[in-house]
């Protein structure tokens, strides 16, 4: 479904992407682990357009997305949940609902999805009118996906999506989430979070300085004594405290 071949991004002399090569097929759950500033969200970014990649390709069900408009990339099937959330904090939950569907023009499959969405999410039908910016991270989380799943993707792309929440919001959030891998949408997950997104990808991929350097089943590389030292143990810690300067400047 997904396949990067070789992309590479710079920003100035920095290159936050060097040759990563990935692919996500169809109805498959990955997962793309590294420390802060590895290149993950620029990855994300190069799929939905929000970035070009200097080289390489990017295709999605066998057609070149790199470098089209990311409205185009969205009608394609590819839908990204942004790091941080970006909602509208002044616009309501139905409003922010409302936005992941700009590109469509389907009326009634749009209601259903609405109603579905409520359904994966119910606290966000019972703060359907309160205004997004008034509600806790997890419920703003909620409604970052929601609007995601408002464009009727094949693909989801979440960045983070874990971030800054409680456990226990977490454990929800990707109850959730494997809700909507089951009902046939593929998922490619970035996460910080080793042990959670290893646990829960078919396949992963793990990058560093913007190189993919390790790919196989979840789980397998979850028990990799390499994986282990180098993202569970106390060196992830110090690098999750690490911000590259390149990554940052391209999420802006």
């Amino acid at each position: 479904m997904l396949q990067l071949d070789s992309v590479t991004c710079s920003f100035g002399a920095f290159r936050a992407l060097d040759g990563a090569s990935l692919a996500v097929g169809k109805d498959e759950f990955v997962a793309l682990v590294g420390a802060n500033g590895a290149g993950k969200t620029t990855l994300l970014r190069a799929v939905s357009g929000i970035v070009a990649p200097s080289t390489g390709s990017i295709t999605f069900d066998g057609k070149p997305i790199a470098g089209r408009a990311p409205k185009d990339i969205l009608r394609a099937g590819v839908a990204h949940c942004p790091e941080e959330r970006k909602l509208w904090p002044a616009l309501t939950v139905a409003e922010n609902l409302s936005l992941g569907a700009y590109t469509r023009r389907d009326a009634g499959a749009v209601a259903r999805d609405m109603d579905r969405v409520l359904t994966l999410f119910p606290r966000l039908a019972e703060r359907r009118s309160q205004a997004a910016g008034t509600l806790s991270g997890g419920e703003q989380q909620m409604v970052a996906v929601g609007r995601a799943l408002m464009s009727s993707p094949r693909l989801l792309m979440l960045d983070e999506p874990t971030l800054g929440l409680a456990p226990i919001v977490i454990e929800a959030l990707f109850e959730t989430i494997r809700s909507i891998h089951a009902s046939g949408t593929a998922v490619l997950l970035v996460e910080q979070n080793a042990v959670l997104a290893l646990s829960h990808a078919q396949r992963a991929y793990v990058i560093e300085n913007g190189r993919i350097v390790r790919e196989g089943q979840g789980r397998a590389l979850l028990a990799d004594p390499a994986i282990q030292a180098s993202y569970l143990g106390r060196r992830a810690g110090k690098g999750r405290d690490r911000e590259d300067g390149g990554e940052a400047a391209a999420r802006h």
